[in-house]
């Protein structure tokens, strides 16, 4: 069982209280920032910035990182081939249909792919725009290779149920907790670490974790068993 924590699919962790409870939870949570950003934190939205400053919050650099996956690119065109090989992901329908933005720091090797078979199209030299369900799947198959590296050893967690979803990662890389995991740990978080009303500081959080975090890993322990 892993003891920390790495966020997906954005750059800036949410400001929210399921970051709250996160933060208490995870021993470390940490993002996947590309290093142009990493270097100007003065692009990230203000909640991020002050998560780094009071180093509740760490960044993964994939340019650091992603050299050391092995199979990295024909891993993630081995699991996505059977997607294109149907009639809703032809060429044709793939031209219609939504998509989001992926830095191109984060597609190591696979941004080719994407062109070619008609799923990305690139903006401009750092972003690529990759059909929503297969941007979503490149997301968790990221982070989760990343999250198996000694040097960060963190479990994939997302706010975003859509993104969680099961699938074979191969014999290198640990398989995506199931949805209803996610779903359980949320509802016994809300349990056991409530967030009181009213504003609670990110210095709250770091007093609580340098007074209680010994306490911690023994609750996470017994609910990831679960």
């Amino acid at each position: 069982m892993r003891n920390n924590a790495l966020y997906f699919p954005y750059m800036s962790v949410p400001n929210s209280t399921w970051t709250l409870r996160t933060l208490l939870y995870w021993d470390k949570l940490s993002a996947i920032v590309p290093i142009e950003y990493a270097h100007r934190p003065e692009e990230l939205d203000a909640f991020m910035r002050q998560l780094l400053d009071v180093e509740l919050v760490e960044t993964v650099i994939p340019a650091q990182h992603l050299w050391k996956v092995e199979q990295f690119a024909p891993g993630f065109v081995k699991l996505l081939e059977p997607k294109l090989k149907t009639q809703l992901y032809s060429p044709e329908k793939l031209k219609l249909r939504p998509r989001v933005r992926i830095h191109i720091e984060k597609l190591e090797g696979i941004a080719d792919f994407l062109l070619n078979c008609g799923a990305a199209g690139r903006v401009d030299y750092s972003w690529y725009m990759v059909e929503t369900s297969i941007a979503r799947l490149f997301m968790a198959y990221l982070t989760v290779c990343l999250g198996a590296l000694d040097e960060v050893d963190a479990a994939p967690v997302t706010n975003r149920w859509e993104y969680a979803s099961l699938f074979e990662l191969g014999s290198t890389v640990r398989r995506l907790k199931k949805p209803e995991h996610e779903n359980a740990r949320h509802e016994i978080l809300e349990c056991l670490l409530p967030v009181p009303e009213g504003k609670v500081t990110l210095a709250d959080i770091v007093k609580f974790k340098q007074k209680h975090g010994d306490l911690l890993p023994a609750l996470r322990r017994m609910i990831e068993v679960r």
